[in-house]
């Protein structure tokens, strides 16, 4: 595995965590691309109550799991959620080419009012023509025996690299998000994502 990564800017971050990430989980996939991720979880401080932040982040304990990932150019889920403002090029999740259906699942450290879900996607630093068009963002909900759909928002014919999408969902234990790609060999064959913010306040008590 190729691990390309630049120390500028990046003290404080894990760095060690994330090679024993990209290489372990690499090794799992590498028998089979399609083969689906989650990054690890890192003990952080409890939540401030009614103190509104992005629970998506890995500072924040939030857990990644992904449907595919390109293990080859090492571009890792836990970039997603990172928190970087400049990432370099090879610093984001990109989906398996083989993985025609590809997905992701934010798991917050606590259950969360969700009021709002960013993402860069890879327009915000490449070629407009690599970025999503078409996409489902959907609320869940762990209820014991079933998990519940508190809200849903599909996104059409989208061009904004960096959409900001309103997306009310109390309660919420898990944000998934769902990307229709086209076909291998066009722009929009893998996805792209440099980073996901999921931001809201903890669900009280």
């Amino acid at each position: 595995v190729r691990l390309r990564l630049s120390m500028r800017g990046r003290a404080g971050w894990p760095l060690l965590g994330l090679y024993l990430a990209v290489v372990g989980a690499a090794t799992v996939v590498c028998a089979g691309r399609h083969s689906g991720s989650e990054t690890p979880r890192y003990a952080v401080p409890a939540p401030r109550p009614g103190v509104r932040e992005n629970f998506a982040a890995l500072s924040a304990g939030a857990v990644l799991r992904v449907s595919s990932y390109d293990w080859l150019h090492s571009h890792h889920p836990l970039y997603a959620i990172d928190g970087l403002v400049k990432p370099l090029e090879v610093e984001k999740w990109a989906s398996s080419d083989r993985d025609r259906a590809p997905w992701m699942e934010i798991l917050p450290a606590v259950r969360v009012d969700v009021d709002r879900v960013d993402l860069d996607l890879a327009g915000a630093f490449e070629g407009a023509d690599l970025t999503m068009r078409e996409f489902v963002l959907r609320c869940l909900r762990d209820e014991g025996s079933v998990v519940k759909v508190i809200a849903e928002r599909a996104v059409h014919d989208n061009t904004d690299a960096r959409p900001r999408l309103p997306l009310r969902c109390p309660g919420t234990d898990r944000l998934r998000i769902e990307f229709l790609v086209e076909g291998k060999s066009r722009p929009r064959g893998v996805v792209r994502l440099y980073e996901v913010a999921v931001w809201g306040v903890p669900t009280a008590p």
